[in-house]
């Protein structure tokens, strides 16, 4: 399913990014570091060999936010 919304947005802290992003599930937070979010993907083989690389580099780790994934609040 697709959504639209419309209205006026401004980014949030790096303090709001970071503690969403580590309220995320684990799957979730590697996924993060996994896709190229708004890049297209040429085959989803690329994108399940990246979901095990970042596994294996953040196993035992705090996984991090990436710098590229930022979060967005709508006013109201």
């Amino acid at each position: 399913r697709q959504v639209r919304i419309e209205g006026v947005v401004e980014q949030v802290s790096n303090q709001e990014a970071d503690n969403y992003f580590n309220s995320r599930h684990i799957e979730s937070r590697i996924g993060a570091w996994a896709s190229k979010q708004s890049s297209e993907l040429k085959n989803r083989k690329i994108l399940e060999e990246n979901i095990i690389y970042y596994k294996e580099k953040f196993k035992g780790q705090e996984i991090t936010r990436p710098s590229h994934w930022i979060g967005f609040i709508m006013l109201v």
